[in-house]
């Protein structure tokens, strides 16, 4: 019998589990599931109905707080609210939150499965989401490829760089748009 759900690196403890085969002639499952974890002095809870091909994923929380919140809860144990606090005032949309959340939860995963080294989400202002995926050809070569939204327009990008040495990289990219070019980057680190 499982006990605990794992969602967001947080161990879920499974309240309620069932499983109903309703049909007699193949096995067809549906679910329903609640579980819950304690983040500080919140109850998130999180819930798993239906057809395992169309699962309904539902959070919520004691006491009860926006999407947003309840996200931030699971990803950083602060609410928004207290990270605006601690990064003097920018926020993050629930769309910024979500794609971190994924990130952070299934980037290993994906990385695993698919053999690519590199996945990578970012986030800007204007809910603009950039997914970067590459790969290391050798210790000094690395191709990549990007796709972002910008202002309603999704450009495709593709990377190289080459690492000359040890603090220098020289990198090359050409975008959907027609745009080109590169540049040479010195990293100095201090430890």
């Amino acid at each position: 019998m499982v006990k605990n759900l794992y969602y967001s690196k947080k161990n879920f403890k499974v309240e309620k589990g069932v499983v109903d085969f309703l049909n007699p002639y193949k096995i067809d499952p549906n679910l329903d599931v609640r579980s819950s974890v304690n983040i500080r002095d919140w109850q998130i809870i999180l819930e798993i109905s239906g057809h395992p091909d169309q699962l309904l994923l539902q959070l919520s929380s004691e006491p009860k707080e926006e999407d947003e919140d309840i996200l931030s809860l699971l990803m950083f144990e602060k609410t928004t609210a207290e990270l605006i606090n601690g990064e003097g005032g920018s926020s993050q949309s629930t769309q910024q939150m979500l794609a971190e959340l994924i990130a952070s939860t299934f980037g290993e995963d994906i990385k695993n499965k698919t053999g690519i080294d590199i996945l990578e989400v970012e986030t800007a202002e204007n809910d603009q989401i950039k997914v970067t995926v590459g790969k290391n050809l050798s210790k000094r070569m690395t191709v990549k490829y990007a796709v972002e939204t910008k202002d309603g327009i999704v450009i495709q990008q593709a990377i190289s760089e080459y690492k000359l040495m040890e603090n220098m990289l020289l990198k090359g990219f050409q975008e959907s748009t027609g745009t080109f070019g590169g540049g040479l980057k010195f990293k100095l680190e201090f430890r």
